[in-house]
């Protein structure tokens, strides 16, 4: 099932369409999570004085927007929600991989699936 809300093509190694899977209505998100200050980087740019910025650690908050987890259904998911689906000790989540891109960059098709 596709748990995004953008068309997904698999294709084959050769790069033929083997199912073109619409959008299910069910949106995979990683709710907004927390951040905690980490360190502050240092740097100079040409020029100018140097500054800094902070650095925080973000952890990702709750898997939203999918049903339960069902023995039969697999899911495809953005990455982020497939991180979100870790922590939640989901095992039904997938990701695009090995995409091909067009001449400007975007993404055609996947060869293939992966779990992060």
């Amino acid at each position: 099932m596709n748990g995004t809300p953008h068309e997904i093509r698999l294709l084959n190694p050769d790069g033929m369409l083997l199912a073109n899977l619409g959008p299910s209505g069910h949106v995979a998100r990683a709710a907004e999570g927390e951040r905690f200050p980490l360190c502050a980087l240092e740097f100079e740019l040409a020029g100018r004085p140097s500054a800094s910025i902070p650095v925080n650690v973000f952890v990702l908050g709750e898997l939203e927007g999918l049903p339960p987890e069902h023995e039969a259904v697999r899911w495809i998911v953005s990455r982020p929600a497939a991180l979100a689906a870790i922590r939640a000790l989901r095992r039904d989540c997938y990701v695009v991989d090995d995409v091909v891109r067009d001449d400007s960059g975007s993404i055609v098709g996947a060869r293939a699936l992966a779990r992060v």
